[in-house]
């Protein structure tokens, strides 16, 4: 099948509405992977947003404070 691309231009934006934008397209191309659907996406600051966005809850408070007690108290 014939390769297809997009270009989205964005001007007004928030930090917060592009880094949510980015992680809705990640989503979507996670979703689209079982139809074999092969989706690359690049933006500036893309990886960190991604690996930030996807992180769950407890590793971030577990990062935060370095506390074992929380951790173990949020992994119940």
């Amino acid at each position: 099948m014939k390769e297809k691309n997009i270009t989205i231009k964005v001007n007004g934006m928030t930090q917060k509405q592009w880094g949510i934008l980015l992680l809705e397209l990640n989503l979507m191309k996670k979703a689209w992977k079982p139809f074999k659907v092969d989706m690359n996406i690049s933006a500036p600051g893309l990886k960190k947003v991604i690996e930030w966005g996807t992180k769950p809850y407890a590793d971030y408070n577990r990062e935060k404070d370095g506390n074992k007690k929380v951790w173990q108290i949020l992994r119940k």
